[in-house]
């Protein structure tokens, strides 16, 4: 018994000598699907004459080489060639034996003592331990004895490990070194407080992993101005294409839209976003621009070029009439001319008005301005001859430019073909096709709401629904605003009293409690709105006023999946922001559907404003306690 514990205590005390003192465990969180994502990204497994391949494909010793200079500080700036021989079998003329070199010099790798790197061996997981640890700044100085068995201790506790089940000996696979990398940039270094990750500047998040979508924009080039030859100017071949981040496919790129890609994941990011108007201001002056003023709204100039073109040396002049490229953080990448592009933009007037405007010489003025929102929810300002009342909120206007002046139509409206039935999947329309990444926007007077296609699946739009469309180059809509199609710019919740006053002026006043959004509130109007009884209800306001109150219909739920619910064999769909209420002794407590969800204890009701077909959903869920 005492030889068994001396020998349990050895090898405790030989484990210690192996790693090195307080050394940080991470835990174990991602897994192999996400972090081949993250690698693919940072194009770490790129190697000479082949940037991609199976997962199962052994590494070679040549390849990994490569493999190390792309997971370090070094990536780009080391090159393929050297002029010298290293190795017997690795001349100055062996592709990719500037890594190789590299690899060696770095003390990453070694060859063998036949004078040998034997480049075209598969790489063991004992060889790619050696040099991730040195990599992460360690050297032998760190291990006591038997070195190897150190390294893979530590290999073990960094959790560098995971998702990966070789032994020593065995031959790594793409799949493990893809692994093996994710798992070095989240390790600590030797100080065991910096991530390696970070001293790459690439950013970890809130469970210190890789941020994917932040590294997809670090890794991003860009922006370029599509031209009618723009995807010969790539350094490679896309196999993916996203439009305003929508997936979709080349020939939905159009000229003038701006375009970002990655070599590494070969896919091509395109945003079509302009602004049309007047140049009203630039910020902070033109001597160092920042921001110019355009259409009402102040944007940001996104690249050294645009700052000098708005600059005292740049071409654009207060006053000139243009138009914006925004790229994908809606930051100005490029400016047309009224030459260049000469839009036409449709809109939904919001609300007019008259305002003092600056003219030349330090002149003032007083000039009519009406604000649109285009199909984008982009809100325009536009500056026009003539009075405040000639246009009025929900109308339909057309936009022009004409040196250096706007030019205002009305908007004939027209919905032709494309009223009808609506796929389920909210693809097609009476038979037209509705692109990919079409701009869809739902207004009830002034307000107004971006959805997507999806929310109208199922439907009938009718012609009187459709306020504006318009067609892409492929004739698939590209834009629709719609007429309050789908009630979700409506407020929903509970009447709980209604109260009518005469005033001090002998006028009937009438108040009425209300609790939406589980906050009670009350509001009195100079009209009595009939017809409405206490319980569920659809409100509309204009701004704190009451509009109007309608009772919503209610079903039985007798059973719920997801966002959808059944009673008696018919399908209903949640909103997304359904509330959910229990009713007990005649009052409202709001709750949540988890806590009422049992049906064994609850019976439940929905209530929803108009049936599926003509968009409604079921707004309020209330719960009583079964007896």
């Amino acid at each position: 018994m005492k030889k068994k514990i001396l020998a349990f205590l050895l090898a405790i005390a030989m484990l210690s000598t192996f790693i090195p003192a307080n050394t940080v465990v991470r835990a174990k969180t991602h897994d192999a699907a996400y972090a081949n994502q993250v690698i693919d990204v940072l194009g770490i497994m790129n190697t000479e004459g082949q940037t991609n391949g199976s997962s199962q494909d052994p590494v070679t010793r040549a390849e990994f080489a490569q493999m190390l200079v792309n997971l370090s500080k070094y990536k780009d700036t080391v090159g393929a060639t050297t002029s010298i021989s290293l190795f017997k079998d690795v001349t100055s003329k062996f592709e990719g034996a500037g890594y190789i070199e590299f690899a060696i010099t770095q003390g990453w790798m070694t060859g063998y003592i036949d004078g040998n790197f034997k480049p075209n061996k598969n790489i063991t997981l004992q060889e790619a331990v050696n040099g991730i640890v040195a990599i992460l700044g360690y050297t032998n100085e760190d291990f006591a004895t038997n070195k190897n068995a150190g390294k893979m201790s530590l290999y073990t506790s960094k959790d560098l490990d995971e998702n990966i089940s070789k032994t020593k000996n065995e031959s790594l696979n793409r799949a493990d070194c893809a692994n093996l990398f994710y798992n070095t940039l989240v390790s600590t270094m030797k100080d065991n407080t910096t991530v390696y990750a970070t001293t790459l500047g690439y950013a970890l998040d809130a469970d210190g992993e890789l941020d994917y979508l932040k590294l997809v924009n670090k890794e991003m080039d860009g922006p370029i101005i599509a031209s009618i030859s723009w995807s010969s100017t790539l350094p490679f071949t896309a196999v993916k294409y996203y439009r305003n981040d929508v997936i979709s496919d080349k020939n939905s790129i159009e000229i003038h839209d701006v375009i970002y890609y990655s070599k590494n994941l070969k896919t091509v990011w395109a945003y079509s976003e302009k602004v049309t108007g007047i140049l009203k201001e630039v910020s902070p002056s033109r001597l160092n621009p920042t921001e110019i003023t355009i259409a009402g709204s102040t944007y940001t100039l996104g690249t050294k070029e645009m700052s000098y073109e708005f600059s005292t040396l740049g071409d654009v002049k207060i006053g000139d009439a243009i138009t914006l490229l925004l790229g994908k953080d809606d930051t100005v990448v490029g400016v047309l001319s009224e030459g260049e592009y000469n839009a036409k933009i449709g809109g939904v007037v919001l609300e007019t008005s008259e305002k003092l405007t600056d003219g030349i010489n330090g002149s003032v003025y007083t000039s009519s301005f009406v604000t649109l929102v285009d199909s984008s929810g982009r809100k325009l300002e536009v500056e026009y001859q003539g009075d405040k009342d000639d246009y009025v909120p929900g109308e339909i206007l057309f936009v022009s430019y004409s040196d250096g002046k706007a030019s205002i139509s009305k908007y004939d409206r027209y919905a032709g073909d494309i009223s009808g039935d609506i796929s389920s999947d909210g693809s097609v329309v009476g038979g037209r096709i509705i692109a990919n990444d079409v701009r869809i926007l739902d207004v009830k007077k002034q307000e107004y709401i971006k959805i997507p296609s999806s929310r109208l699946a199922g439907m009938h739009l009718y012609a009187s629904n459709i306020l504006y469309y318009s067609l892409n180059g492929n004739e698939e809509i590209q834009e629709l605003i719609l007429d309050d199609v789908t009630g979700d710019l409506s407020s929903y919740g509970i009447l709980i009293d209604t109260t009518a006053n005469i005033n001090n002026l002998n006028q009937l006043t009438s108040s009425y409690q209300c609790m939406i959004d589980g906050v009670e509130s009350t509001y009195t109007t100079n009209e009595n709105i009939g017809g409405v009884n206490k319980g569920v209800c659809k409100f509309d306001f204009n701004g704190n006023t009451i509009e109007s109150i309608k009772n919503l219909s209610n079903t039985f739920i007798s059973s719920i999946n997801g966002m959808k619910i059944k009673s008696y064999g018919q399908e209903y769909i949640m909103a997304d922001e359904v509330d959910v209420y229990l009713l007990n002794s005649s009052k409202y407590y709001k709750t949540t559907l988890s806590k009422v969800s049992d049906l064994n204890k609850y019976n439940l009701y929905a209530y929803y404003d108009e049936a599926t077909i003509s968009g409604g959903r079921i707004r309020i869920i209330v719960a009583q306690r079964r007896q």
